[in-house]
């Protein structure tokens, strides 16, 4: 029977442990604080230790890490508690102190008592009685096993040899010629610079004369636009000035045209002066009013009488 050590400051915890831990078929042993669980382990020799991180007297870490240091037990122990629910403390346990298991409080109990029985519930296997070979009849009382002896394999059809591809003809290059510059001899050639492009193919008929005629087309559309680009730039003629005779001659006449009309003016004056005369209008004026004189104010105040 394995024979594990639980170590809590909680006296209902560790009840509830003794209980659960029995019924599973572990002998249990309890202590309250660290120092008692120190001294626990070291008369009681146990195969599992659980313990509280929150102990008095020793701590939780302190007595886990006592404990898996210890050379000659070598005990695993699980930690679980309730107050040190952070991942930091978890990895620090686990790492630092050695411990195998962390659980936080409330426990999940199929996994805790999962982890317990995975760790101290190892099955014995034994091997069984060998069956010895018989003549066909039974030895023991047992009946012989057969021997399946395994199918011989069939033989593999041989696949026909892969018969390699023929490279494809390469482009047959252009020809270069052996002449060069200057003559015979080992001169540089110009041939492979000027033969590198190949000649144009001959295009037929039609297609010459279509391009002849878009030609001739684009030509003349080119020359009726220069026309109207050089028709639109042309200067316009000067305009030719008119000798100064003719604007003397021009001058002269309107001259005479306003005398003329100056002395129709006069004769019209003295057509109606002598008409004024004949009828003895031309003596008589008209006498002058004198203006009045301005009101002042005191007949302005009281009224003239």
């Amino acid at each position: 029977m394995k024979k594990i050590l639980v170590i809590d400051y909680d006296q209902s915890s560790l009840q509830a442990l003794q209980k659960v831990l029995t019924q599973e078929g572990f002998e249990v042993v309890l202590a309250g604080d660290g120092q008692a669980g120190w001294e626990k382990f070291q008369s009681e020799k146990p195969d599992l230790v659980l313990m509280e991180a929150m102990l008095s007297k020793i701590h939780g870490f302190e007595l886990c890490d006592r404990i898996t240091k210890d050379p000659v037990s070598k005990t695993p122990v699980f930690i679980m508690t309730g107050v040190y629910k952070d991942r930091v403390y978890r990895t620090e346990a686990l790492r630092t102190y050695g411990a195998s298991e962390y659980f936080e409080k409330p426990l999940d109990m199929p996994k805790f008592m999962a982890s317990i029985h995975g760790l101290l519930t190892v099955p014995d296997i034994k091997p069984g009685p060998e069956a010895e070979p018989s003549n066909g009849g039974p030895t023991n009382g047992r009946e012989p096993v057969p021997v399946v002896k395994p199918a011989p394999e069939a033989p593999r059809r041989a696949e026909p040899p892969v018969e390699p591809k023929p490279p494809k003809p390469e482009p047959p290059r252009p020809r270069v010629a052996t002449e060069s510059y200057g003559g015979g001899g080992g001169g540089l050639s110009l041939e492979p610079i000027l033969n590198v492009h190949p000649q144009p193919k001959a295009k037929p008929a039609a297609d010459v004369k279509a391009r002849k005629d878009e030609e001739l087309r684009v030509e003349a559309l080119l020359n009726d636009i220069a026309a109207a680009a050089e028709e639109r730039h042309r200067p316009e003629p000067p305009k030719t000035a008119r000798p100064i005779s003719t604007v003397q001659k021009e001058t002269e006449a309107k001259l005479q045209e306003h005398t003329r009309k100056d002395h129709q003016a006069e004769d019209i004056d003295k057509l109606l002066k002598t008409t004024l005369a004949d009828f003895g209008l031309e003596g008589e004026k008209k006498k002058p009013v004198p203006p009045a004189a301005p009101a002042t104010k005191r007949e302005k105040r009281f009224g003239s009488k």
